[in-house]
C-alpha cells in the first residue's frame, strides 16, 4: 500500500489533524514535512501551540529511517504541539508509535473519540 497522508487545520481552535495511512519511504517523509511545515503557516501566530490528532490506523510497519525521520518531525521546536493524539486502531503500526510517544504531551488512543477527548480536555481546563 503507497503512502498516503492528509493535514487538516482548524485555525480557529489551532488543531492539525492529520491522516497517514500505508508505508513510508523517505521521500514520502520529506513531502510529508514539506506539506506539514505549509499547512503550520495557516495556524494563529499568538504563541500558543497547536495541538494535534494523527491518526495511523491505516499505517503498515515501517521502516526503523522511516520511524527515525518521523521522530526527528516529533522534536522539533517549530513544529512541536502541545498536546499530540495517535489514534492507532488495530494498525500493526501501533508498538512503533507507542515507543515514540514517551512523554507526557503525547498519547496513543485506539479511538479517535478517546484521543479527541483527551487532547482537548487541556483546553476546556485552560478556559475554566
Amino acid at each position: 500500500m503507497p503512502a498516503n497522508f492528509s493535514i487538516d487545520v482548524d485555525a480557529a481552535q489551532a488543531v492539525v489533524r492529520i491522516t497517514l495511512s500505508g508505508f513510508f519511504g523517505a521521500a514520502d517523509v520529506a513531502s510529508f514535512a514539506e506539506a506539514q511545515a505549509k499547512a503550520y503557516t495557516m495556524l494563529p501566530r499568538s504563541g500558543a501551540r497547536h495541538l494535534t490528532l494523527c491518526d495511523i490506523g491505516a499505517c503498515k510497519i515501517q521502516l526503523q529511517e522511516v520511524v527515525d525521520a518521523f521522530r526527528r518531525l516529533l522534536d522539533d521546536p517549530a513544529l512541536m504541539s502541545r498536546r499530540i493524539a495517535f489514534v492507532t486502531g488495530n494498525s500493526p503500526a501501533k508498538m512503533q508509535i507507542r515507543r515514540l510517544v514517551n512523554r507526557d504531551t503525547a498519547r496513543a488512543f485506539e479511538r479517535v473519540e478517546d484521543a479527541e477527548r483527551w487532547l482537548l480536555a487541556c483546553e476546556s481546563r485552560a478556559a475554566a
